[in-house]
């Protein structure tokens, strides 16, 4: 049977509806897209840049089974990577949970990571890209003492109890339990001792015999007199591993190590008490040993045959470190074809690769992982601006010349040979640009615009960075062997002040840290050279720092010293030649101090000091309302730098709201349980000089992480909300009213004034690790917030969308004012991330400084990662655009040049005609 189908002309009605069908689809497709704000490949890395770091190492083994060799490290900041041991570049890195610390690695097939809190994860890598293969948990009884062990497919966990040792098994890759059992170890009940796992083997030490079993057998313990090695009985025996089937007992000077057999352990060699020693695996049957040499900067390096006990000396060798001299250990070494190499960790955080025998290939500099303190300082001018400056602004008796014309005259001669000599280099080409490679000390100069300056950086590990803050090029660094934090509460803090800055030609610019020592706790003082890296002096203050604060004004030298008031509420000054300024400014001074434990705030004067001392005399006192787990989360004053632009607020009907703007003001936070165990937070803001509580406020059903920024008239900070289980922000804003209380300088012992507050709440749709506003020299910019999220992503959040005043109903008035509807979500605009896909892990701190630029703000980045940025809040308003088309308005201005001309050639022609008529 056949099919027949007519066929003739299609119809127009057909044809229109086909037309239609294409424009429904069309419409339909064009609505998914939209313009968006976008990066050009060439802008990245133009005005910003990120270093990645990955902290101090705990474990460190090399990778040579697979295809490309690498370092595979775990560090104290709980993350996992892959070095690359050429360069020392991360391959790959997986940054753990904060409260995840690794308490074993083991590298076999894939790389196994143990770490955890209350609740343990085991997890494998993918040694070639950092990629998750398998993961379990499981919930085991912590110790300080517990150990683990990774041995022919078993995970063993060994857990000392009162008089037993816990030993339990696990299956490595499924976590299946293959049972537990307690050894008899009465050891453990009372004394000295300690215990490590060399392969399969538990072995314990006691202040008289060894005791060791295998942990697969599962037999009593087995115990060996120390008397048998010939080794006198220590008050504090440790035991550290070495390698797979060896372990060193430390003694008091010296150590010995032992190689695990099947009759057990047996001493092969002595050492000093100070060196490091580790094992080669894949059975090299190599120990390598490190002699820290503190007199002289340099290393040295043996080689000790397990087999023997005997020093192998074609693997001697002695490493020179220069003034980079830091005390190391041996975190990874291994012998492939007689080509050996090794991993140095050093005390002050760094990493360094060395192949034996030879030199240090390339170091990191993990400190920077551990920054606490930030300063952005300006770079001092040419030496022709120096020159200039020296002749018209400097003291005669400063520069050593002779007084009268005669100085003049010889100064004016030296500032024009001197810019004679530039301009001559300049024409002739002889000023040697800046190194590819990095910053030279002589490019280190203010540029016109003040975007060029040096960050300083200091670390818990005792060391200070200068970084040039263009390129992210460390130009310095500073050792402190000694020096360790402050700490308020449980927050490590480096007090980091600028003496004198780099204005003040010829004087030395000079910054100051406070630490204290690390074996005497007493206060530790540092003056350094900021753009050299030259230390000053280093002084032992002899007691504690309580608190310090520096002068307001400087001295004839230009010199704002500090005051330190001390545990025992004494009053220091330092360096000791700022006494005099201190005691002319006495009058004025103030200062508050805390004792968090306590819930305790003070603010004391320097009004009746004596003529010979500084005198702290306690002015007032606040106590927070006691109440269980009660905590001081947060106590934070006002940028002294920022200046404010606006005194007020021009509202719609042309008054003018004026700012309460207090620099004495200081925002507290607590945090405390209720009788039903739900967390409350009290906000209070406290006048430093009178003690007045000017506002306060509290949170129900809230507690910490609180992240507070606190500027000019306004208050934000961010905090965790129980109920909602959400983070919100609280935003502020203080008023005097449309009267001013004093139009001249504001003062905390006459103003009376109880300001207006207005206040609000917003939810942010993401944890905040930290916050920070922008700074510019003026203040004429608009401030913006810059927040750091826990997914590694930099918001640039715009103060107007925290503004209290946000109407939730939108009037004519509110809409003249500027001032946006209320919506209590917060947007997170993907264009307001400033570091597109730079992720930056783990942020402790934003810093942020104004530059030349009215419109731009440097913004600093730092945690385990560092990412630096320039922000235009306003747009760049004082600056031209990189796509602005000079060619064009040339040839618009020379166009009008000669129309102008021409036409006053025409026009006198015209009145020349006119003149003949």
């Amino acid at each position: 049977m056949a099919l027949t189908v007519a066929s003739g002309p299609v119809s127009k009605s057909s044809d229109m509806c086909s037309k239609g069908y294409y424009i429904l689809w069309t419409l339909f497709f064009l609505q998914f897209f939209t313009c968006v704000s976008c990066l050009f490949e060439d802008q990245i890395g133009k005005f910003d840049w990120r270093q990645r770091y990955i902290g101090k190492i705990r474990f460190a083994a090399f990778d040579a089974v697979s295809g490309t060799r690498k370092i595979l490290v775990a560090t104290e900041q709980n993350v996992l990577a892959a070095l690359h041991p050429k360069s020392g570049n991360i391959l790959w890195q997986q940054v753990l949970e904060k409260d995840e610390s690794v308490q074993h690695m083991h590298v076999g097939k894939e790389l196994v990571s143990v770490s955890g809190g209350p609740r343990v994860h085991v997890r494998a890598w993918d040694k070639t890209n950092g990629l998750l293969a398998w993961e379990w948990s499981l919930s085991q009884q912590q110790s300080a003492r517990a150990r683990w062990a990774v041995d022919k497919g078993r995970l063993y966990h060994v857990v000392p109890l009162d008089g037993q040792l816990e030993v339990s098994a696990f299956s490595l890759e499924s976590g299946s339990d293959l049972g537990s059992r307690r050894l008899a170890a009465p050891w453990t009940a009372g004394g000295a001792y300690d215990c490590v796992l060399v392969g399969a083997n538990v072995v314990c030490v006691t202040q008289k015999s060894f005791y060791w079993t295998s942990l697969a057998d599962g037999a009593a313990f087995a115990e060996v007199p120390l008397a048998s090695f010939d080794l006198t009985p220590a008050a504090v025996p440790m035991l550290s591993g070495v390698g797979e089937l060896a372990f060193s007992l430390r003694l008091p000077g010296k150590q010995t190590v032992f190689l695990m057999g099947d009759k057990g352990p047996r001493a092969i060699h002595e050492a000093s008490a100070t060196a490091s020693l580790l094992a080669t695996p894949f059975d090299s049957n190599i120990m390598f040993k490190l002699e820290n040499k503190p007199d002289s900067s340099a290393l040295q390096v043996s080689a000790v045959s397990l087999n023997t006990g005997v020093e192998v000396d074609e693997y001697s060798n002695t490493l020179i470190l220069g003034s980079k001299f830091s005390p190391c250990t041996l975190t990874a070494a291994i012998c492939i074809k007689d080509e050996c190499s090794a991993v140095l960790s050093g005390e002050d955080h760094t990493i360094s690769f060395v192949n034996i025998p030879g030199q240090i290939t390339w170091t990191r500099e993990e400190a920077l992982a551990s920054i606490i303190s930030i300063e952005i300082i300006d770079l001092p001018v040419s030496d022709l601006d120096a020159a200039i400056e020296s002749e018209f602004g400097s003291k005669q008796e400063d520069l050593g010349a002779a007084t009268g014309i005669v100085g003049m005259v010889m100064r004016r001669l030296t500032s024009q040979v001197l810019q004679i000599k530039v301009l001559a280099q300049t024409v002739l080409g002889l000023v040697q640009p800046a190194s590819s490679s990095g910053p030279s000390r002589a490019s280190l100069i203010r540029d016109t615009f003040g975007l060029h300056k040096m960050i300083v950086a200091v670390t818990s590990a005792g060391k200070v960075f200068g970084i040039d803050n263009l390129r992210g090029e460390l130009i310095w660094q500073i050792q402190l062997p000694r020096f360790a934090p402050l700490h308020v509460g449980k927050s490590p803090v480096v007090p980091l002040y600028v003496l004198r800055t780099t204005s003040h030609v010829p004087f030395t610019p000079l910054c100051a840290i406070l630490g204290k020592d690390r074996l005497t706790g007493e206060g530790l003082a540092v003056t350094f050279e900021p753009i050299k890296g030259l230390v000053q002096s280093s002084d032992t203050l002899g007691y504690k720092v309580q608190q310090v604060m520096q002068l307001p004004h400087p001295d004839d030298e230009f010199l704002r010293g500090l005051v330190v008031l001390d545990d025992q509420l004494k009053v220091h000054v330092y360096p000791p030649e700022s006494k005099a300024n201190a005691f002319k400014q006495a009058a004025s001074l103030y200062m508050f101090t805390t004792w968090p434990a306590k819930g305790t705030f003070a603010g004391f004067s320097f009004a009746h000091s004596t003529p010979k001392d500084l005198v702290a005399t306690k002015v007032w006192e606040l106590q927070l309302p006691d109440g269980p787990d009660r905590e001081v989360v947060a106590v934070v004053g006002k940028n002294p730098t920022e200046r404010v632009n606006s005194q007020g607020r021009v509202l719609a009907d042309r008054s003018v709201m004026y700012k309460y703007i207090n620099p004495n003001l200081i925002a507290i936070i607590s945090q405390v349980s209720d009788s039903s165990h739900k967390y409350i937070l009290n906000m209070y803001l406290v006048d430093g000089v009178s003690g007045a509580v000017v506002h306060s406020a509290t949170h129900k059903r809230a507690r910490a992480p609180v992240n507070v920024v606190h500027s000019e008239n306004w208050l934000v900070y961010s905090y965790f909300n129980e109920k909602m289980r959400r983070t919100e922000l609280a935003s502020f804003e203080l008023y005097e009213g449309k009267s001013r209380s004093n139009t001249t300088a504001f003062s905390s012992k006459s103003n009376s004034v109880r300001p207006l507050v207005e206040q609000q709440a917003y939810i942010f749709p993401s944890a905040v690790d930290t916050m920070k506003e922008t700074i510019t020299e003026k203040g004429i910019t608009s401030k913006h917030l810059i927040m750091a999220l826990p997914n590694g992503n930099i918001l640039e959040l715009p103060w107007m969308f925290v503004d209290p005043r946000r109407p939730t109903v939108q009037t004519g008035e509110m809409r003249d004012e500027g001032v946006i509807p209320y919506t209590p979500e917060l947007p997170i605009p993907p264009d307001a991330i400033i570091n597109y896909n730079q992720t930056v892990n783990r942020v402790r701190g934003i810093h942020t400084a104004p530059s030349g630029l009215e419109s731009t703000c440097l913004v600093l980045v730092y945690g385990l990662d560092l990412f630096y940025i320039r922000v235009a809040p306003s747009k760049a308003f004082d600056l031209l655009k990189d796509d602005f088309d000079h060619f064009l308005i040339a040839a618009v201005l020379l166009g009008l040049v000669i129309a102008s001309y021409v036409t006053k050639k025409l026009a006198a022609r015209k009145a020349r005609n006119q003149a003949w008529k």
